[in-house]
């Protein structure tokens, strides 16, 4: 295996195992190892910040969070990373209660991504 292959598999694994503890033992010093690392392999801190919103917005754990973000993805035939994107846009600022007008006015921003299913 190259040097560069091995490095990637060895960052890929080391955010994974990252992404894990911090799931089940969030800590500051975890969601930063995640940040670095995500953004060394190339993935989107946004994605942690929508999770983030949607944890404290739902009242869900970061995996039913990251559930939710996949199903909402692939219901909507969007990518996830566009997903999370809106949820934090949309959250405007930390106001994770926040509601729009119009269609889906008073719906959490997970519900009005999905269509009205949550």
């Amino acid at each position: 295996m190259e040097a560069a292959a091995r490095r990637e598999a060895l960052l890929a694994a080391s955010l994974e195992i990252a992404t894990y503890l911090n799931d089940h033992h969030p800590t500051p010093y975890r969601r930063n190892l995640i940040r670095a690392l995500g953004a060394r392999a190339g993935r989107s801190p946004e994605i942690e910040d929508a999770k983030d919103i949607l944890v404290l917005q739902h009242g869900i754990t970061r995996p039913e969070a990251w559930a939710l973000l996949r199903r909402i993805s692939q219901r909507t035939n969007r990518k996830l990373r566009h997903v999370a994107h809106e949820i934090v846009v949309r959250s405007g600022n930390g106001a994770v209660s926040e509601h729009m007008s119009g269609d889906g006015a008073g719906m959490p921003i997970a519900a009005r991504l999905d269509g009205g299913r949550r």
